[in-house]
């Protein structure tokens, strides 16, 4: 498990309005940016902005339901040069671990 503390971050939620230039700002005054996405169309954004840190929220903002499939399904998309983080849904040491 690969564990990196972010030093000095801005969380940015990936929605049609997330912003070109807040990213660039934020990663100009030396901000690590994580990008946070719950489905294929907002993680093609995160790419398209170049976020090199990218949460994948496993929870449902309209059920609150959570489900660790999301991260799963999303993962055949992920990127070599990126870090993704998958939030949410992770209730038991063993679930990290693939158990």
């Amino acid at each position: 498990m690969l564990v990196r503390q972010l030093s000095c971050s801005l969380w940015l939620p990936c929605q049609k309005n997330v912003s070109r230039e807040l990213y660039d700002y934020a990663t100009e005054l030396g901000l690590e940016v994580l990008v946070e996405t719950h489905n294929l169309a907002e993680l093609e954004v995160a790419h398209r902005l170049g976020a090199e840190i990218i949460g994948v929220n496993n929870r449902n903002l309209t059920t609150f339901e959570v489900d660790l499939q999301t991260s799963v399904d999303l993962a055949k998309h992920f990127k070599d040069d990126c870090l993704y983080i998958s939030e949410s849904a992770i209730f038991l040491q063993g679930r990290m671990r693939n158990e």
